[in-house]
């Protein structure tokens, strides 16, 4: 027994093809343009540079990027010769060392060493750190750090 296709497929697979072709020459034409498709690889969030004569890098990011981490920054406080950093800013190292993320240049941030002296709930008490005024990261310096280091790739 042979069986016969109707009408109706040919109709469905002729318009499937013809749409296709459409699909197709739209992607064509996109790339001609230059126009992104759905394909193009996106620009990186971050941009990690080394530092001549550091272990430690330049992490620097898209505004894009800042905002995908929700980055914010506050400045270093200094009363009576007592520099203090909220505790979000304050990144641990597996040696003990402590850390804090300090802003550079606009959307660009480094690692800088720290001494702390005391915590009191969510503020740190420094001995050594940044300038007083100085930005650092309160919030996404562990995202920094990931950066930074490759961890997560």
């Amino acid at each position: 027994m042979r069986h016969h296709f109707g009408e109706k497929l040919d109709r469905w697979t002729v318009g499937g093809l013809l749409v296709g072709l459409l699909v197709v020459g739209a992607l064509g034409v996109a790339a001609a343009r230059g126009v992104p498709t759905s394909t193009s690889t996106p620009a990186k969030p971050a941009k990690v540079e080394a530092i001549e004569g550091s272990k430690v890098k330049k992490v620097t990011l898209t505004e894009e990027g800042v905002g995908r981490l929700g980055l914010t920054t506050v400045p270093m406080a200094e009363a009576a010769g007592v520099k203090t950093i909220p505790y979000s800013a304050l990144i641990y190292q597996p040696d003990g060392s402590t850390w804090t993320y300090v802003e550079t240049a606009p959307l660009s941030y480094q690692r800088e060493p720290i001494t702390v002296t005391k915590i009191e709930g969510d503020q740190v008490r420094l001995s050594q750190g940044p300038a007083a005024g100085a930005k650092v990261v309160s919030v996404g310096a562990a995202e920094l750090y990931g950066a930074e280091t490759g961890i997560g790739k």
